[in-house]
């Protein structure tokens, strides 16, 4: 099995790293995006949180009325920055705080998509192989209440790939590196990565939830 450990910025800046906050801050690229409005439609609502990243996992979420009813939120998952197949069962995991709960993937099967996102003045493209999945609210809720969130995907070769959703200290991000990328990284830098995991779309989406009045 395979753990890949990149550091979120390794993905998001196309694997360039700048050396201080300044480089990350003029790349322009933008995560945990939220989103909502009406469907014109039936004039009925929905909540969006886009380009959420547990390192090599991608995440977005979605709600609207109907799902708020029935309690679920779907949940589209997958790889960044590459092409693989996730499994059917138990495909997508959630540890919150070493409490882990498993998924079905909800749809047939596995897209391949090229993503187009912002680089500051520019746009740049990334794949992103992703299945969708319907987690139940209270999940949600409580993973964006975690200290330590993290995500698995299983792939239907029996391998699977691990993405940290929430922040971690300068000595686990040292524990994990490579000598040649950790001399980058200083505690701003690190805390304004930090700033960028996906526990705050997680937190940002059940403000949404709590807010909206369906």
């Amino acid at each position: 099995m395979r753990k890949l450990f990149s550091i979120i910025f390794m993905i998001m800046l196309g694997g360039c790293m700048g050396g201080n906050r300044r480089d990350l801050v003029a790349s322009g690229v933008t995560w945990n995006v939220p989103e909502k409005g009406n469907f014109e439609f039936d004039n009925s609502k929905y909540i969006k949180m886009k380009n959420m990243a547990c390192q090599e996992i991608g995440l977005e979420f979605y709600q609207d009325e109907k799902k708020a009813q029935d309690g679920n939120v779907l949940v589209n998952a997958g790889i960044l920055n590459n092409w693989e197949n996730i499994s059917d069962k138990n495909s997508l995991s959630i540890n919150i705080d070493g409490q882990i709960e498993s998924f079905d993937a909800a749809d047939y099967i596995t897209e391949h998509q090229q993503q187009q996102f912002s680089y500051g003045i520019g746009v740049g493209e990334r794949k992103f192989s992703n299945r969708k999945f319907i987690l139940p609210e209270k999940t949600v809720r409580n993973a964006a209440a975690a200290k330590k969130l993290y995500v698995r995907l299983y792939l239907i070769n029996n391998d699977f790939i691990d993405g940290r959703c929430s922040p971690m200290s300068l000595e686990e991000w040292k524990s994990i590196s490579a000598p040649s990328d950790v001399e980058h990284v200083n505690q701003e830098t690190l805390d304004y990565m930090n700033s960028l995991t996906a526990i705050n779309g997680f937190k940002e989406f059940v403000t949404m939830m709590n807010n909206t009045k369906w």
